[in-house]
């Protein structure tokens, strides 16, 4: 079970996190046909993310995560992006 504490520190600094995740996703070499998705939707998923996870965590199931992702990976495929770069982005996701 997690921590109310973590779930405060991560709604607590959502806009920066998102913030450094779309740096390092603008600029890593290993994600970089992530450049053929338009900048804003790039933007605004990363704000996404950091956003709904402390909802992800505590009430989210393993199944609509799931799905999330799966849209996500359909849509970037679509978008001409790599399996390879998209599941590069999801580590950056995890290590930011």
């Amino acid at each position: 079970m997690l921590s109310l504490r973590l779930v405060r520190l991560l709604d607590t600094h959502a806009e920066q996190l998102s913030d450094t995740l779309f740096a390092t996703l603008l600029h890593s070499p290993d994600c970089s046909d992530l450049h053929k998705v338009p900048r804003e939707h790039l933007e605004l998923r990363a704000r996404e993310i950091y956003r709904n996870l402390s909802d992800w965590l505590t009430s989210g199931t393993e199944w609509e995560i799931a799905q999330r992702y799966i849209a996500l990976g359909q849509e970037r495929a679509a978008q001409g992006v790599a399996l390879s770069h998209f599941v590069w982005a999801i580590g950056a996701t995890k290590k930011t």
